[in-house]
């Protein structure tokens, strides 16, 4: 529901049914889970982790409603801010070991002991309700459009050291800037953004992650063609992603682009997880 008078706008949603991130197929290389090599997204390397995802089994089942949120802005001339309260779900899963057979691995550290005392799948997916409290504020300065923006999230999910699973508070931000170098085609967009862990001594995931990301986009060949190039760059670790793509845009509303997806990194980052692992793409986009 929307509703807005003069500057002021008023979002509402709710969603009764929740739908989790729509993930790769559990055999695709790009998937968070790695059974050939046995790697969890975002954990470090360990033996007895590795043969207990090849082996064990995993539960991706979800139920129940999505949250809802309320957001209020308000928008004016080269100046905009809202704030935002949210009650929602992380889409992406987080997972969960079976309870009896964590215990064993404590116990024992056999991951056979452990295999065998899961009383039902090893990994469930587990995707916790947090609030988030935030804002952002948009404002134009000269040829420059900046905005910031930032959240406090309650419950962000977390694996402790002990193979438990937590909810810990967070904090995301990020700063961005857009501008339009010679006032032509040429664009470009870059962000400062962070990701923290409040509380969270004694995890496997990282506390805090800083990345510099954006994109260029110009256009070339009496604009018939774009050239573009999004990038991301981790701070405090190596974490790459670079995706350049060429496409022809005089075929409206259609374009036809060949691209590249490229990552490399540490190995608890993304890029680290998905390293070797580039893609060529040639497709088809339109807008209608």
């Amino acid at each position: 529901l929307e509703w807005f008078r003069d500057e002021w706008t008023v979002d509402a949603l709710w969603m009764p049914v929740f739908r989790a991130a729509v993930m790769p197929d559990r055999d695709s290389i790009w998937h968070p889970v790695d059974r050939n090599r046995g790697r969890l997204l975002g954990l470090k390397t360990d033996p007895i982790l590795a043969e207990l995802v090849r082996e064990g089994r995993f539960r991706d089942r979800v139920s129940g409603s999505g949250g809802a949120g309320v957001r209020v802005s308000r928008s004016g001339r080269g100046f905009d801010y809202a704030w935002t309260v949210q009650r929602a779900r992380h889409s992406q899963p987080h997972y969960r070991m079976n309870e009896a057979a964590r215990l064993t691995l404590l116990a024992t550290g056999d991951p056979a002991l452990t295999l065998a005392a899961a009383d039902g799948p090893l990994f469930q997916a587990r995707h916790p309700r947090t609030w988030v409290v935030g804002g952002d504020l948009g404002l134009a300065v000269g040829a420059w459009t900046w905005r910031f923006e930032a959240a406090w999230l309650s419950d962000v999910p977390v694996t402790r050291r002990d193979w438990s699973f937590d909810t810990v508070r967070g904090f995301d931000w990020v700063v961005g800037a857009e501008t339009f170098p010679g006032d032509r085609d040429l664009r470009l967009t870059v962000q400062l953004a962070g990701m923290h862990l409040l509380g969270a001594s004694g995890v496997l995931d990282r506390r805090s992650s800083y990345f510099l990301n954006g994109e260029i986009e110009d256009t070339f060949s009496q604009n018939r063609m774009r050239a573009r190039m999004r990038f991301s760059f981790g701070l405090d670790r190596r974490d790459v992603y670079l995706n350049p793509e060429i496409a022809w845009i005089a075929w409206e509303p259609h374009e036809l682009y060949l691209g590249l997806h490229w990552l490399d990194g540490t190995e608890t980052a993304l890029g680290g997880f998905y390293r070797n692992r580039g893609l060529v793409v040639l497709g088809w986009r339109g807008q209608f």
